[in-house]
Formats: structure tokens, C-alpha cells, sequence
């Protein structure tokens, strides 16, 4: 019975629908493509001349935000939050909440606003997910970043605990 679940099947009869239980294994998951957009190339070079350095290493990665978020007329929807940290220190460069429908197509335009408000480029940039992979790497490989898919990413791990135990309030009495 491993990986089955007791679910409820509807079944047509003569008196209309007669609902019987089964157990049923789900389908498989089945992972949407990376569409990867154009890169901004104007917005790409001026980067490519103003920052011309690259110091350090970053971490990054995209998951859903643990507290719902309402927006005027809307049902509410669980964000993701997209954290860029250096790995060095466990600062947390930037953080972006999306729509999941929106998180895919900001991620670049996310790296670029880093890029220009703290006006510093890594050395290297270390991702978990394939997709934050794919995404990536058209603009680092333009800009000489080293690109770099890991298990772990310390810091960030450590500092997604760290905003989880301060928005379900385990820690604020430590502030």
C-alpha cells in the first residue's frame, strides 16, 4: 500500500452518482518547463561596465513565504520569497515576495536590481533548484560569475530558519 491513498470515486448509475472508495496511487509529478525570458542585454552591459569586480560568493533560492498575503480585491495567496545571501556572512542581500505565477519571471529581473542597488557582482553564485539554475545562467556566464548547483546552501538555511521562527513570533522576545 506504499505511495496509495484511500480516496472517494463517483460512479455513474442509473439513480445518478454512487461514490465507492479506493485506493489509488497519484499520478506522477510532472515538473512545467523553464521557459528562460530574453535577457535585458542593454540592461546587462551597463551592469558588465559599472561593476566591473567580483567579490565573494552568494546563495539563492526561491520558496513559498510561510504567511498568507492579501492584496486590495483578492483572495489571499501564499507568496514565494526569493533570498539572495553572502554565504560569507549570512547577511541577507535582498528578498523579494512574488505571486507564484509571477516568482519565475522576476527572478532575473530580481539579480539585476541587486546587482545595481548594492553595485557589487559575485565571484560565484550557488543555487539548490535546476530551475534558479536555468535562470541564471544566460546572465552569469555574460558577466563571469561561476554558476554552481549545490545539496546544501548554509546560510540561506540558516537565515530561512531565522525568518520562519520570527514570523510564527518563537523568537521575539530575543529582539
Amino acid at each position: 500500500m506504499e505511495n496509495r491513498y484511500l480516496v472517494r470515486v463517483p460512479k455513474k448509475d442509473k439513480t445518478g452518482l454512487s461514490w465507492r472508495d479506493m485506493w489509488m496511487e497519484p499520478l506522477p509529478l510532472q515538473k512545467g518547463e523553464i521557459i528562460v525570458e530574453p535577457i535585458d542585454t542593454v540592461r546587462l552591459e551597463k551592469i558588465k561596465r559599472r561593476i566591473p569586480y567580483r567579490q565573494g560568493v552568494w546563495e539563492v533560492d526561491y520558496f513559498y513565504y510561510l504567511n498568507p498575503i492579501k492584496e486590495k480585491e483578492e483572495s489571499p495567496f501564499y507568496p514565494y520569497i526569493t533570498l539572495w545571501v553572502d554565504q560569507y556572512s549570512g547577511f541577507i542581500l535582498s528578498h523579494d515576495l512574488a505571486k507564484p505565477a509571477e516568482c519565475i519571471s522576476e527572478f532575473q529581473r530580481n539579480f539585476f536590481k541587486l546587482a545595481e542597488n548594492r553595485k557589487i557582482l559575485p565571484q560565484e553564485i550557488l543555487v539548490k533548484k535546476e530551475e534558479a539554475f536555468k535562470l541564471l545562467e544566460p546572465i552569469t556566464s555574460e558577466l563571469g560569475i561561476n554558476l554552481r548547483r549545490v545539496k546544501k546552501l548554509k546560510m540561506l538555511e540558516e537565515a530561512q530558519a531565522s525568518m520562519a521562527k520570527f514570523t510564527t513570533g518563537e523568537n521575539r522576545d530575543e529582539i
